[in-house]
């Protein structure tokens, strides 16, 4: 029986391998090797992360001739395309996975990395081979022992983690390809006047210039006001430090209150700590 490891990248995709037994390196372009393990008739395939990506289908491709609003209401607006370098990874896909008869999805153990090992690559290989066994490698590191224990130890595939990579990533693209889009359009005579080309929308570069435009603003009309403080330089034990006044700090209708307690304390010598709190 013959195993495919899908892992995330190559370095991860080696050390995999490396912990698994001996490795023949297969080249099979410049882009890509092959990590197999003769022992365990195992193929480790490297991805380079992502390795398709949500663009508009053709009739949403133009900016002047679409509704930008469709790419909200048509499903069919945005599909998921190979990068540019995807091709020598897509193919080592479909050859190793016609030929093996479980793959281990390796990619790294969070929800982008399920989302590349079970919505990038996977489809390929079941594509191919639609009975092969799918299981997970759910790694911490990438230590020998580490990778070892977790392959004696698989777990049941996180499709809903996938599912979420997916998701997020569907709403990052229609949030971004219409709004921006609808954005742009209608802004465009005032863009040309700063000789900007576009105005950029998204799901989460949106909401956090919002947040600093909150932060800015509250920055820029404030108003700074007077106020007073009543600390003392203390000594104990050859050790110095400062004390404060508990109702620090005195605002300016204060001022009298803080003059009185400063007149009381001014000339004192002996402090007396009550409390010590070592986490202050």
């Amino acid at each position: 029986m013959s195993t495919l490891i899908i892992a995330e990248k190559n370095k991860a995709a080696f050390a995999i391998a490396e912990a698994l037994g001996t490795v023949k390196t297969i080249k099979k372009s410049k882009n890509i090797s092959i990590y197999y393990v003769p022992s365990k008739n195992i193929y480790v395939v490297p991805l380079r992360g992502h390795i398709l990506e949500h663009r508009n289908t053709d009739e949403y491709k133009s900016w002047s001739n679409s509704v930008p609003r469709e790419i909200i209401t048509n499903t069919n607006a945005i599909k998921k395309y190979p990068k540019n370098y995807a091709g020598s990874y897509i193919k080592a896909l479909i050859e190793y996975g016609k030929q093996c008869d479980e793959i281990i999805i390796a990619t790294d153990a969070d929800i982008e990395g399920c989302n590349i090992g079970f919505f990038d690559a996977l489809p390929f290989v079941k594509k191919v081979n639609s009975n092969i066994k799918i299981s997970q490698l759910w790694l911490s590191s990438l230590q020998k022992n580490e990778i070892q224990r977790k392959f004696n130890n698989l777990i049941k595939p996180k499709f809903s983690w996938g599912e979420a990579g997916e998701a997020r990533a569907i709403i990052d693209a229609v949030i971004g390809f219409s709004a921006t889009r609808e954005v742009t359009n209608t802004l465009r005579p005032i863009l040309k006047k700063f000789k900007v080309r576009f105005t950029s929308i998204g799901r989460v570069q949106s909401s956090a210039l919002y947040l600093l435009y909150i932060r800015e603003k509250e920055i820029m009309d404030f108003v700074s006001e007077k106020y007073f403080t009543i600390d003392a330089i203390l000594i104990a034990e050859k050790s110095t430090f400062k004390a404060y006044h508990k109702k620090n700090p005195f605002k300016k209708e204060d001022m009298d209150k803080a003059k009185h307690i400063y007149s009381k304390i001014k000339y004192e010598k002996l402090a007396i700590i009550k409390n010590y709190n070592q986490n202050l």
